[in-house]
C-alpha cells in the first residue's frame, strides 16, 4: 500500500511538472509570437524606408561597411562596431545615430525620425531585438567583385576563319562590325623593324633588314619572329618587365653620401633573363622566386636560389624592416 502511495504522488508530481513545462512553453511562443510581431510592424519597415538605399546588400556603396537588411549585419555592425546589442541599449549604435546624439553619427541624413519610433527601436533592443532575418552577413563588394570579367569562367568562342591568324580574326571581326577597314599591310621595312623592337628592344642592322626584304618565301614573317623569340636578347627586353615589377637595382640607391652595391644582385637578374628565354610557365616562374630553396633545380640558368632575390632586393627604408616587408608583398 505504501509503495502504490508513493507511485500515486510520484505521478503526481510528474503530471504537475509537465503541465508547469506545458504552460511555460506555451507562455514562451505567445512572448516570441509578439515580439516577432513588434519587429515585423515596428522595426523592419523603418529599416526598409530609411537605411536600406544605404545599407543593404542591393546598395551600390555599402556606407561605413553597415548592412541593416540581416541580423547578422546588425549584430556584427560596421566600421565603429555592433550596430545592436541585444538587451543593451546603451551600447547599440543603431540608437546613438537614430537620437543625433552625436554630430558625425547620425541617422538617417535626411532628418530625425520621430520620438515614437525611437523608443520603438529601445524597446526592440530592451527585448532582446529579436530578428528572425537569416543569412549570414555578406559583404557586398565581394559579390560584385565575384561578377566582375576577370574571375569568370573563360568560355570558348569560334575564331573567325578569314584571316590569316586567330588574333587577326578576333581584330577583324571586331572592325568589321564597326565598320572599319583595317589598315593596308606594310612594307617590310617597317615590319622587320617593327618585330625586332618589339622582341628585343633593338633595331635591325642594314643587313637584316635587306635580308628580310629579299626573302619572298610566305613563311619568312614567321621564321623572323621564330628566330627573334629565340635570341637572348627577348629575355633582357621582356624579362626587364618583370624586373621592374619586382624592384630589381643592382644598388641600395644613394644612402648617406653612399652608393651601397647588393652583392650578387646580378645572379636575380641573369635568373629572370635565364626563365624568359627558355619559357618557365609563370606559375613556376613564381613560384621559384617564392620558395626556390625547397623547390628542384631546373635545367637551365643559374642556381634556381638566385630567383629568392625578388624577396632580397629592392627599397631599404633607411632598413625599416616593416616598410621593406610592406613593399615586397
Amino acid at each position: 500500500m505504501a509503495f502504490f502511495s508513493s507511485c500515486v504522488l510520484s505521478l503526481s508530481r510528474c503530471s504537475l511538472f509537465i503541465c508547469v513545462v506545458l504552460a511555460t512553453t506555451a507562455l514562451c511562443s505567445a512572448e516570441d509570437k509578439e515580439l516577432l510581431e513588434f519587429f515585423e510592424k515596428k522595426i523592419r519597415p523603418v529599416l526598409v524606408e530609411n537605411c536600406y538605399e544605404c545599407h543593404s546588400r542591393k546598395s551600390e556603396e555599402v556606407k561605413g561597411n553597415l548592412l541593416v537588411d540581416a541580423k547578422a549585419g546588425l549584430l556584427e555592425g560596421g566600421v565603429t562596431g555592433p550596430a545592436v546589442v541585444p538587451g543593451n541599449t546603451e551600447e547599440s549604435l543603431i540608437l546613438t545615430a537614430l537620437r543625433y546624439e552625436e554630430d558625425a553619427f547620425q541617422m538617417p541624413p535626411s532628418g530625425k525620425l520621430s520620438d515614437e519610433i525611437l523608443r520603438n527601436f529601445a524597446q526592440w533592443i530592451e527585448d532582446g531585438a529579436v530578428d528572425p532575418r537569416d543569412g549570414e552577413r555578406v559583404d557586398p563588394r565581394i559579390t560584385r567583385a565575384a561578377e566582375h570579367w576577370s574571375f569568370q569562367k573563360p568560355r570558348s568562342r569560334d575564331v573567325p576563319t578569314d584571316f590569316s591568324s586567330r588574333i587577326d580574326g578576333w581584330i577583324g571581326g571586331q572592325l568589321g562590325g564597326k565598320s572599319i577597314e583595317p589598315a593596308p599591310l606594310a612594307e617590310p621595312r617597317t615590319i622587320v623593324r617593327r618585330v625586332y623592337y618589339d622582341l628585343t628592344g633593338l633595331p635591325p642592322t642594314y643587313e637584316e633588314v635587306t635580308e628580310f626584304r629579299a626573302d619572298r618565301n610566305p613563311l619568312a614573317y614567321q621564321r623572323l619572329v621564330e628566330r627573334l623569340l629565340s635570341s637572348p636578347r627577348f629575355g633582357e627586353r621582356w624579362g626587364r618587365m618583370w624586373l621592374d615589377v619586382a624592384r630589381y637595382s643592382d644598388t641600395k640607391g644613394y644612402v648617406f653620401t653612399q652608393d651601397r652595391s647588393y652583392t650578387h644582385a646580378h645572379t636575380y637578374r641573369e635568373w629572370v633573363i635565364s626563365a624568359w628565354n627558355h619559357d618557365l610557365p609563370y606559375d613556376q616562374f613564381i613560384q621559384y622566386q617564392l620558395a626556390a630553396d625547397q623547390l628542384p633545380a631546373l635545367p637551365f640558368g643559374p642556381d634556381v636560389r638566385a630567383a629568392m632575390g625578388f624577396l632580397t632586393l629592392g627599397r631599404r627604408f633607411l632598413n625599416n624592416r616593416h616598410d621593406i616587408i610592406d613593399d615586397r608583398i
